[in-house]
């Protein structure tokens, strides 16, 4: 997974325009485009709706939350320790 996260943001770097013009250079027809610089891969991928302060944190914070709830809930009913 790791890899495959690495070499899109390489792809998003490789055009003309983008921090790595060379490596657009290398890119056939149909996988060809502008490059994208540092500031904007930055921005969609930390600040947009799909980056890691938008969507994926409210979605973790809400279920985080919903656990720890649950968590507190059986610990003080004593229901936990038909856990163990």
């Amino acid at each position: 997974m790791t890899v495959i996260g690495l070499l899109a943001i390489i792809y998003a770097f490789a055009g003309p325009r983008g921090e790595l013009p060379w490596l657009g250079e290398w890119m056939p027809g149909i996988m060809e485009h502008r490059g994208y610089s540092l500031d904007r891969v930055a921005g969609q991928l930390y600040l947009g709706q799909e980056g890691i302060f938008g969507l994926p944190l409210g979605v973790a914070a809400t279920y985080i939350f919903i656990f720890v709830l649950f968590g507190a809930f059986l610990e003080s009913t004593g229901a936990g320790k038909v856990l163990y």
